[in-house]
């Protein structure tokens, strides 16, 4: 198949106003004396298609090694970005379930020192209008209750 421009293929025309065909190529020295420009179409493969292009259109050599060094700069770029992200992330939600779970902890440790007789000198405080601050309060009020049922074990 001859080389040839397609009028419903102008990608580049239709974002830019550039009437261009794109051609892949390498950037090398491996052709040591001679031109290697052409080597994905071959020179015959090429001046066939620059005859065919129309009126102020131009053949626009793309690096497919500078090609290649952008996108893994890309990859790279994109890959620390969501790396940073996910650590942004996790680290956000490990102190906000920490800050929720203080008080769960605090409610408890004083649940466990009260169920041993321990600690009901002790005053629970909450400003929490939420579940946590109800289960708060109501350990507070067992924990006034075993103080004076403990003290009227104590005075008999």
């Amino acid at each position: 198949m001859a080389p040839r421009w397609l009028e419903g293929l102008d990608l580049l025309g239709a974002a830019t106003g550039l009437r261009a065909a794109v051609v892949p190529h390498y950037d090398n020295a491996e052709g040591g004396t001679h031109d290697t420009r052409f080597c994905y179409m071959g020179e015959r493969r090429l001046r066939k298609l620059e005859a065919t292009l129309p009126e102020g259109a131009f053949v626009l050599g793309v690096s497919m090694k500078k090609l290649e060094a952008r996108r893994t700069a890309l990859l790279l770029t994109l890959f620390v970005t969501f790396t940073i992200f996910a650590f942004v992330t996790i680290a956000a939600i490990y102190l906000m379930v920490r800050s929720a779970m203080r008080p769960v902890t605090a409610v408890t440790e004083a649940a466990e020192a009260i169920s041993m007789g321990e600690g009901l000198e002790t005053s629970i405080k909450t400003d929490a209008t939420n579940e946590i601050g109800q289960l708060t309060r109501a350990v507070e009020r067992l924990r006034i209750s075993m103080k004076a049922a403990m003290s009227r074990l104590g005075g008999q």
